[in-house]
């Protein structure tokens, strides 16, 4: 890191000490503060739009925001809040962000601000820790400093990628896990690590003890996680329902992301868009509610110009759509990443 990136970083860090002081000590009044101080220093596009929304939200002195502001300072480790604020605001929506817009000219191609690695299936060619980070730093040099990743119920695997990822210490990662694989030794790993938030899946078909007793080990840790969904036409009105959303409130989660599975009826489709639009506008939950594959490729859209969807799975293939995967002659054990991006992210308006 660089001496001028360093003093940003110092900059902030002290910053963000003083909001979570004085939020503690005035909490309405700290958090409107700390906004106002994000939305001086939002230099790109995105960070403009989010706080210029944030202000919006906090002009209403009931808004649910408040509450949910409260919730994170008084119940999550400072030094996470600050870690994954400062890797995810400034390193990936800042100054990632204006690295990608730079690499796009010089290579002509597109780059995404994220990486989706799909690691659900159990494979016995599944990447290594080696080959995980190697992808990790070849992104972060393009200005790629988050990661997405989907696993499967395999706890050593889950700690050896805990392991990889807290060695990037300036890259924000999220983790898709199932509630059954947290346990009080992977919750100390995550909040020493500083720069991973956990995500819970919640099934929607009834009780969710597993996730109960998850996020229980998280909320008693300190830790910032989040609950997650699939979503399709067979259990889209519920997930829509008042009903779930205040399930969800009951686990004290930061925000939960919904994933498109299988959502083919146009009416559906239409109806779940009003109501996402509907709900993160009506500041009635305390959580922020994430439509996975639309809102990452709305932060694509600002950040690069286009959509940049990119997956990788468990063995190495390569998908850039969400139902398909590449030939084998493109696999991130043979190509690299950059020879990947070259291939499949071809550009088609400037930014």
């Amino acid at each position: 890191m660089d001496n001028s990136r360093k003093i940003t970083h110092t900059m902030i860090e002290t910053a963000l000490t003083k909001a979570l002081r004085d939020i503690e000590e005035n909490s309405n009044r700290g958090i409107r503060n700390l906004v106002d101080l994000g939305t001086h220093l939002a230099k790109g596009r995105f960070q403009k739009e989010f706080f210029r929304i944030s202000q919006q939200m906090l002009d209403n002195e009931n808004s649910a925001y408040y509450a949910m502001t409260n919730n994170i300072v008084r119940n999550v480790n400072h030094q996470i809040i600050k870690n994954f604020g400062v890797n995810l605001g400034y390193n990936s929506w800042t100054y990632g962000a204006e690295k990608i817009r730079e690499c796009q000219k010089t290579y002509g191609h597109n780059i995404p601000w994220t990486i989706i690695f799909d690691f659900r299936q159990d494979m016995p060619t599944m990447l290594s820790s080696k080959e995980i980070s190697g992808v990790l730093s070849c992104g972060e040099s393009l200005g790629i400093y988050c990661g997405m990743f989907l696993v499967n119920r395999e706890k050593a695997y889950l700690k050896t990628l805990l392991a990889v990822l807290a060695t990037h210490k300036e890259s924000a990662y999220f983790l898709f896990v199932p509630p059954e694989i947290i346990t009080e030794e992977i919750a100390r790993e995550i909040v020493n690590a500083g720069n991973i938030i956990i995500v819970l899946e919640m099934n929607t078909a009834g009780e969710s003890p597993g996730c109960r007793n998850a996020a229980a080990i998280l909320l008693n840790r300190k830790c910032l996680y989040g609950i997650y969904s699939m979503y399709g036409d067979d259990n889209v009105e519920y997930v829509m329902s008042d009903c779930y959303l205040r399930q969800i409130e009951e686990f004290y989660c930061t925000f939960a992301f919904l994933i498109r599975e299988d959502l083919k009826d146009a009416q559906n489709k239409e109806r779940f868009s009003q109501f996402m639009e509907t709900a993160k506008s009506a500041n009635e939950y305390i959580f922020f509610l994430i439509d996975f594959y639309e809102d990452l490729a709305n932060v694509d859209k600002i950040i690069s110009g286009e959509d940049c969807f990119l997956a990788i799975k468990t063995n190495g293939g390569i998908a850039v759509t969400l139902t398909e995967t590449l030939s084998a002659e493109l696999n991130i054990r043979t190509n690299s990443l950059q020879t990947i991006l070259k291939e499949t992210m071809f550009k088609t308006q400037s930014i």
